[in-house]
Formats: C-alpha cells, structure tokens, sequence
C-alpha cells in the first residue's frame, strides 16, 4: 500500500521562480512523470505534478470523469502555478501531453509546452469505435508486459473514458494551428499505444515557429520509465533553459 500510495499521490517540489506543471497519461498516474519531476527539481525548477480525477484509484473511477473535467483541472493547475512563477512549462505522456497541446491552443502558455508520446493516431484502432462500444462492452483488458514499479496504472480500459479519450484527440487536432508557444515534442520510434506519427503531425500542424521534434529509438510508449529516460530529462531541461526568463 505504501508503494502504491507513493506513486499514485500528486506531488509539489518548491524551487525557482520557472515552473513545470506535470500531467501524467491515460489510466496512469503521477509516479509516471515523479523522476522527471525529481531530476528538474534538483536543477532548481519548481515542479508540481497532479493526478487527474478518476485516476490512481480505481478504474470504475474514471467513469464519472471525462476529458472537460482533465482539461480543467490542467488548466486550473496552470493559473496557479503560473500566479507565482516567471515562466510556467507544461509538460506531458501521452495524454498528458495532448492535454499540455490543448491548453496552448486555449491559453497563451507563458514559457512552452513539451508533449512526449502524445496521440493523434492511437496504435489500436479499435478504440476508433469506444463512442458506441461503451453502451455494450464496459472494459478492455489491457495488454501490458512487466510491471514497472515506478508507475501505477489500471489493467483495464473502462470503454466510456476510451471515448472520452477519442473525443479529446480530435479536438487537439483541430485546433493545432492555434498553438504558437515553444514547443517541444518527444516521441518513441517503438511506441505501440500510439502510432509515432503522431509526432510529426504535430509538429507539422502548429503554428509555433519555435519547435523542435526530437526521436527515441530504444523507448515505449511510456518514455519517461523507460531505457532512454536521461535522455528525455536532458532534452526537456535544456528546452527550459534555453525558454525560459529564470
């Protein structure tokens, strides 16, 4: 339970007057972003990473909330972050990270965006289809290999969030070209939740003139747990850094 409690918890390191706002994925929670937000605190940054409603209890939870209720509880987390620091960086996995894209199309973010392994094509196509399946099928298994014991997750995808998900994505497409902050997108080449695409998509499709696209050959989906992880925390860092008023 202590274990489970510790990765699951949202988390707030005081530091500088740049902040970084951290939003874990789909199903997950804040233990998947805790490293990266333990690395930039140690260099001094401020870092706050939440827990979106539904996650880090129970699957069933996630049946009452949906991607309006993520999208303002991010930006919520935002405004306040962004009320005591210089510079506030919204960095985010996977959903997390198209909820970071959101944002920026809805805001004038004040310091950048970093989107790590974000969707616009989903890897299984299936979920295409969750806005009617959920009224027949409540969950799917999730295909997941060795537990990482940095993370929590839930091992079922309630099938009415999957649409929720779905729903979200197409509005982050849509509106990419409103996005004009510094942008910073990651993505693995062996990424299967998404189709690595995505990347490129986004990257193409924002307006931002200052944006950089940047490739993991040996990662998963969830980057910032896996092989190449220093890597993705140096890149990001030296994305802040090189953003930011400090």
């Amino acid at each position: 339970m202590q274990i489970k409690m510790r990765y699951t918890e949202p988390f707030y390191f005081p530091g500088n007057k740049t902040g970084c706002l951290l939003i874990h994925g789909f199903t997950g929670s804040p233990g998947e972003m805790r490293p990266l937000g333990e690395y930039l605190h140690a260099q001094g940054l401020t870092v706050q990473g939440i827990r979106l409603s539904g996650h880090g209890t129970t699957w069933e939870d996630m049946l009452k909330t949906g991607w309006s209720n993520w999208f303002s509880e991010v930006t919520e987390a935002y405004t306040r972050l962004a009320s005591s620091c210089n510079d506030v960086f919204v960095i985010g996995l996977s959903m997390g990270g198209a909820l970071a894209l959101n944002l920026a199309e809805e805001v004038t973010v004040k310091g950048g965006i970093v989107s790590i392994c974000a969707p616009i094509y989903l890897g299984e196509r299936k979920a295409y289809l969750a806005p009617f399946l959920h009224y027949f099928i409540p969950y799917t298994e999730k295909k997941v290999g060795k537990k990482n014991f940095e993370a929590y997750w839930y091992e079922k995808y309630p099938t009415k969030s999957v649409a929720e998900l779905v729903k979200g994505i197409y509005k982050v497409a849509k509106n990419l070209r409103k996005i004009e902050c510094p942008t910073l997108i990651i993505q693995s080449k062996l990424d299967k939740t998404v189709q690595p695409r995505s990347a490129q998509y986004i990257y193409d499709n924002i307006s931002s003139k200052d944006k950089k696209l940047y490739w993991l050959e040996k990662s998963g989906h969830v980057a910032t747990l896996d092989i190449e992880r220093e890597q993705v925390f140096s890149w990001i860092y030296e994305f802040i850094v090189d953003k930011g008023r400090r």
